[in-house]
């Protein structure tokens, strides 16, 4: 599992190095070789970013709090807006969730953390009793508000927001506790921020 990993991380660095986001990583998208290679496949969602990102070196909490803030009205402000209906709902990142028009490849490193969190998850329930496919995935959302709700028919205004108790976004929450304003300070929408809150 840890060559898995390791493989895993190096070729998600060189895609990100080369200025690309994948926006589609999860396990289907994955090819694992007998002696743990990776290979990335399914790149018909990848972008280009729109300018290079800068190296991450190791910052605190809220000096990267403090430098989105101070990169949010550029932010707000680029003309390219990507698309937010990519990656499947379970490996999707809270930022393709809250309809951020702009992201970076962070979101495929959400990815990879889920897909982390599965093959442990598997690596344990085999080891007690077998692997129930069911119970692999972190967050078990069966919707993903405002994406793809679950009760689409079932409202009687636009104004009328359906979420439910079993939305991603709220089974990230869950899992996550309660976000202070450094842990949202990269929503630009007032109505996400509610969402969140």
């Amino acid at each position: 599992m840890i060559s898995i990993l390791y493989n895993m991380l190096l070729a998600m660095n060189f895609i990100h190095s080369s200025n690309i986001m994948h926006r589609d990583i999860k396990p289907a998208n994955i090819l694992v070789d007998v002696d743990c290679s990776i290979k990335i496949c399914d790149f018909g969602l990848g972008r280009t970013l729109p300018t290079p990102e800068e190296p991450r070196g190791r910052k605190s909490r809220t000096e990267t709090a403090i430098d989105l803030l101070n990169k949010r009205e550029s932010r707000i402000t680029k003309q390219r807006d990507l698309s937010n209906h990519v990656v499947s709902r379970w490996y999707r990142a809270p930022e393709i969730i809250l309809v951020e028009k702009q992201y970076d490849t962070s979101i495929d490193m959400w990815s990879v953390g889920c897909i982390l969190s599965e093959m442990i998850s598997c690596t344990e329930q085999y080891s007690k009793n077998g692997v129930n496919p069911e119970d692999r995935f972190l967050f078990t959302g069966t919707s993903c508000f405002p994406l793809s709700p679950c009760d689409k028919g079932k409202t009687s205004s636009k104004k009328k927001n359906v979420v439910s108790k079993n939305d991603q976004l709220n089974c990230i929450l869950n899992i996550l506790g309660a976000q202070d304003q450094i842990d949202t300070s990269f929503i630009t929408d007032e109505s996400a921020i509610n969402y969140v809150n």
